[in-house]
């Protein structure tokens, strides 16, 4: 009987160990997987960071480019302006040469 209860007492040693590594290899598993999803999580926090960041960059892009655009478009209004403003100056300025010549040619017959 001393035996029977002898091997019983191992028997249930060796069960406690087997649960107590299982135990420890169940905690191990989780911690494993609580440290994956937090890279997964840290992951995807840094690529939604970087999207954010890229799309910024090219609405800033686009923004200079209308600004661009816009400033290239008043430099040829404005040049435009002073042929026109240059032309009409001109002509007047013919006009009144002619205009002279006449009085002058009147003036003399």
């Amino acid at each position: 009987e001393r035996l029977a209860q002898q091997k019983k007492e191992k028997e249930e040693t060796v069960r406690r160990r087997l649960k107590r590594e299982e135990e420890a290899r169940s905690a191990q598993r989780k911690r494993d997987d609580e440290a994956a999803a937090r890279r997964r999580l840290k992951r995807e926090e840094e690529k939604a960071a970087r999207c954010k960041r890229e799309e910024e960059e090219e609405e800033e892009r686009r923004q200079e480019e209308e600004r661009v655009g816009a400033e290239i478009e008043d430099a040829r209004r404005q040049e435009e302006l002073v042929a026109k403003t240059e032309s009409e100056r001109k002509k007047k300025e013919e006009a009144d040469a002619r205009r002279k010549r006449k009085e002058k040619e009147e003036v003399s017959a």
